[in-house]
């Protein structure tokens, strides 16, 4: 991640030495932006490329943490399906009398 810290502060100080730039990056298309790529030197493109990959990495943590959150099962009509039925008060002796009904025990 060396680049990445590296990458921040260049940024920073770009930033701060062209503020009129900054201001103007939300005007920027895609070919703007890659016309400014394309005008840095090659230590700096590298730079930019190692900032993009941290931003990926950090976004696509944010993303990956919510997905992994389980969903409620709350209010769920599939919970509570067999509730109403008498032959699964007991349903780990309904399971083995249907496999030895079912495949001779």
């Amino acid at each position: 991640m060396r680049g990445v810290v590296e990458s921040v502060l260049w940024w920073r100080g770009i930033l701060s030495r062209y503020g009129n730039l900054a201001m103007k990056t939300s005007e920027m298309n895609n070919h703007a932006i890659a016309d400014e790529l394309a005008s840095l030197p090659a230590e700096a493109r590298r730079e930019v490329v190692d900032f993009i990959v941290f931003l990926r990495q950090r976004h696509g943590r944010a993303r990956s943490r919510a997905a992994d959150k389980p969903p409620s099962l709350k209010g769920d009509p599939f919970l509570g399906i067999w509730a109403g039925r008498g032959d699964m008060k007991d349903s780990v002796g309904w399971a083995r009398e249907t496999r030895e009904r079912e495949w001779g025990g």
